[in-house]
């Protein structure tokens, strides 16, 4: 009898379980929606107005944890202070609208890229990049490819900075605004034209911008320090 109560009372903790509500995944966002100008207006609410005036630190790949170690000592700003922490990524929630766009490669960089170029749009005066050689800085990754180009086609900067990672009291100038050449005139029209559609979105494409608030989701890691080998970021 005892062993018939102990069937029973399994049958119906094994019915309650399938009777759980299971997560629907959301809707995935589409890359197109990402943007720089919607990174640019989608940041946390106190950097919406606001630039990074001689606080915005750059580095080259491998180097974000020491990075984020050197601003927090230093009083500067990288990339993963600028957006709210779902922006950043977590391809296991089901119920995050950024699922898709993470297990994919190519969608990834994009996303990513796109995030870099807004951050590289807000530095002014003056820009610091960390390199592990700082005469020898790789340039085939997002530093090099986008934050790079959009520093130097910025006309709110003035220099970029560029310190040893291990040995930040090493450093040189690593560009300076008299260096202006064709490329540089450019991209400095392009960003122009960007930072027209944020200010003045309605004159220029006859749309709002799109600043949103994000849903609820439970998106963010549990140490969002921690990043693998494989993130654009890293």
């Amino acid at each position: 009898m005892r062993s018939s109560n102990i069937f029973s009372a399994l049958a119906g903790l094994i019915t309650m379980h399938h009777a759980l509500p299971i997560a629907a995944a959301a809707p995935c966002d589409p890359i197109t929606k990402y943007t720089t100008e919607w990174f640019l207006a989608n940041t946390k609410p106190e950097w919406r107005t606001q630039s990074f005036d001689s606080t915005a630190l750059f580095y080259s790949s491998g180097l974000s944890d020491r990075a984020k170690e050197f601003a927090r000592k230093s009083q500067k700003h990288t990339i993963w202070e600028v957006w709210p922490c779902e922006n950043y990524w977590i391809k296991d929630t089901r119920s995050n609208p950024l699922q898709c766009i993470m297990r994919s490669p190519k969608d990834e960089k994009t996303y990513f890229e796109n995030m870099s170029r807004a951050f590289a749009m807000k530095a002014h005066h003056v820009a610091t990049v960390m390199h592990e050689d700082i005469y020898h800085p790789p340039m085939d990754r997002i530093w090099g490819t986008v934050e790079w180009p959009a520093l130097t086609a910025s006309a709110n900067l003035n220099y970029i900075t560029a310190i040893q990672a291990y040995n930040t009291a090493e450093w040189d100038i690593a560009w300076a605004r008299e260096k202006l050449d064709k490329f540089v005139d450019g991209t400095q029209k392009q960003i122009y034209q960007t930072l027209q559609r944020i200010l003045y979105p309605r004159n220029t494409d006859g749309t709002e911008a799109d600043i949103e608030k994000r849903g609820s989701f439970n998106a963010c890691p549990i140490e969002i320090q921690r990043i693998d080998k494989d993130h654009p970021l890293y």
